[in-house]
């Protein structure tokens, strides 16, 4: 899961909006259980929030949606790296 977690957390801070540079600086991925997380925001949380879900904010760099798109679009890469490791695994 991490490698697919990779992929994305890579294309989304290439697509994250930008200011000063700090909200892009803050993704990560996290475990939280059998979980696995990709955050942005640090203590800025709402406003990572905000500048992914408000479609009408104006971004000279980057965008909304810049982890969910993404995600979408390696959907089924992410889904394959999984598929290779659970049968690695047997």
């Amino acid at each position: 899961m991490h490698e697919g977690a990779q992929i994305v957390l890579e294309e989304a801070q290439g697509e994250s909006p930008v200011k000063s540079g700090m909200m892009r600086a803050t993704g990560r991925i996290e475990d939280e259980g059998d979980d696995v997380l990709i955050k942005f925001g640090g203590g800025m949380v709402d406003y990572a929030l905000m500048q992914h879900e408000v479609m009408y904010f104006y971004h000279p760099v980057g965008k909304a949606k810049y982890l969910e798109d993404p995600f979408n679009r390696n959907k089924q890469n992410i889904i394959d790296i999984i598929k290779e490791g659970v049968e690695a695994m047997q």
